[in-house]
């Protein structure tokens, strides 16, 4: 059997207010495209099959492992990140 064809689509949404686009793959996680492609924030993680909660970002109000989100998924969504994720914030030494 084959497997499905990957695709590359352009998805927007907002993050911490600002209006954010992002080509992202059909088989790529949220996470792995924030990591991978957003230079404003670190995005976190450490088991990535939504154990341990590090990746937790509020995703249209509510809490969401972004490690288990499909890429394709963050188009339209409205996303808050922890303080401690932003560039703004304090290295941790």
């Amino acid at each position: 059997m084959l497997s499905p064809r990957v695709q590359s689509s352009v998805v927007a949404f907002t993050i911490d207010g600002d209006t954010e686009t992002l080509e992202v793959w059909s088989d790529e996680s949220a996470l792995r495209a924030l990591q991978a492609r957003h230079s404003r924030a670190r995005f976190p993680s450490s088991c990535e099959q939504g154990l341990c909660g590090t990746c937790e970002v509020l995703l249209d109000g509510r809490p969401t492992r972004i490690c288990l989100l499909a890429a394709t998924r963050l188009d339209g969504t409205v996303i808050e990140l922890p303080r401690r994720w932003t560039a703004s914030a304090p290295t941790p030494p």
